[in-house]
């Protein structure tokens, strides 16, 4: 399952005051070519969002796209703040399914080009366009989020969530996969996918959404219904996704969903009705939970550039042999860095490090090879904050004022 869960890159495109100076001034004539080195990278890393109509503020698809933008374009990948994964995916700490990362070697490539020729080089070896996206053709069921949403035009991020009907299904069955397509990609930024657990949490989501008469309710880290689980997501270019082979989450019959939708105005405000569709199951070889775990008893001292706050945990005989697909890292604005360490028998591990937290680009990050966690492991979080902006101290909260320090476990059992 992928969470998720645009940090525009466009707040200003301007070309002057280019903070890096060109690493070798004689680089041109015999540099990188664009068709033949940097578009290739481009199109692996970047164009899931920054194309015609896609969530991106501008495209970088052709040699004009890109030569516009070229200032930019070096400043973001040199700094790493684009693409926009947020694991170290280095192999120091995990290896990583699906994380876009260019290496220190491509990032030079680009430096090189732009501050260089910027030659084109030949379009005829420009990299072929990628296929179509997988799609999901044996799905059970189908929704929208109910109506035509217009995002709200005095936000620059919108947070609705929208209350959908239970599936269909008379007993409780298994998600094994599911796919999600945005109403309008210039607005659709990501998508997270909730499972109410009581008839409490369903009377709580239908009292927010009678708060206003536009369609869903505002949310902001979660539901705002106090007992909800997520259990699918989607960002801009993922495509249909299976859960790992023989693995599925619970989907409780009878049992109203919640679908979040980010909606990034950047671009403008343009009429929504995103959909999705997910493929249910009687039963699965093993059944995922995401066990989430959490430093819920936040006091983060106001005025401070670096705060941080820990959660440990000695795994507990019941849970035998746990296999872990996957994690789902989850902080709010004030977060900075993340890191997940396991140690057994005196040894520790890295198996998560986030050094560059950013709420908007939240996403589930599957690994490569599913880690064990065994008993007596001791699994700690630490999460770093920065509250310079803060004059009291910060708790726990699912506000816009409030933190959170929590990382969802995707985790299956002998």
């Amino acid at each position: 399952m992928r969470f998720l869960l645009v940090a525009l890159l466009c707040a200003c495109t301007s070309t002057e005051g280019d903070p890096f100076p060109s690493r070798d001034p004689a680089a041109g004539a015999h540099g990188p070519r664009f068709f033949e080195d940097v578009a290739p990278l481009l199109r692996e890393s970047c164009q899931r969002c920054h194309v015609a109509g896609g969530i991106a503020p501008f495209a970088l698809v052709s040699y004009e796209d890109v030569v516009a933008q070229a200032p930019k374009v070096k400043e973001m990948v040199a700094t790493r703040q684009m693409p926009p994964d947020l694991v170290n995916a280095d192999g120091s700490c995990g290896e990583w399914k699906g994380v876009d990362r260019l290496s220190d070697e491509e990032i030079a490539t680009i430096v090189d080009w732009v501050d260089g020729a910027r030659e084109a080089g030949d379009p005829a070896k420009a990299p072929p366009m990628p296929p179509p996206p997988r799609t999901l053709d044996d799905a059970t069921d189908e929704f929208d989020i109910g109506a035509d949403y217009v995002p709200d035009a005095r936000l620059d991020d919108d947070y609705r969530c929208f209350v959908i009907d239970a599936p269909d299904i008379a007993e409780d069955q298994f998600l094994t996969a599911y796919e999600f397509t945005p109403g309008d990609p210039r607005v659709v930024h990501h998508a997270i996918l909730f499972a109410l657990d009581s008839a409490n949490a369903e009377a709580r989501a239908l009292a927010h959404e009678a708060e206003d008469d536009r369609p869903g309710y505002t949310c902001f880290g979660a539901t705002r219904t106090g007992s909800d689980f997520p259990i699918a997501a989607w960002a801009p270019g993922v495509p249909a996704t299976e859960e790992p082979a023989g693995t599925g989450v619970r989907v409780h019959a009878g049992r109203k969903l919640v679908l979040q939708v980010h909606y990034n105005l950047a671009q403008g405000v343009f009429v929504d009705r995103s959909r999705m569709k997910l493929r249910l199951v009687p039963s699965v070889a093993k059944e995922a939970i995401n066990l989430p775990l959490a430093a819920t008893d936040l006091r983060l001292a106001p005025g401070r550039s670096r705060v941080e706050a820990t959660y440990t945990l000695t795994v507990p005989p019941i849970f035998a042999r746990a296999t872990v697909h996957g994690v789902f890292p989850h902080m709010h604005t004030l977060g900075t860095t993340l890191r997940v360490e396991r140690t057994r028998v005196g040894y520790t591990t890295c198996v998560l490090d986030v050094p560059r937290w950013d709420f908007h680009w939240q996403r589930f990050y599957e690994y490569a090879t599913p880690i064990d966690v065994k008993p007596f492991d001791i699994v700690t979080i630490t999460c770093g904050y920065d509250t310079t902006t803060r004059q009291t101290t910060v708790t726990w909260g699912e506000g816009t004022d409030d933190e959170m320090c929590l990382v969802g476990f995707y985790l299956t059992m002998p």
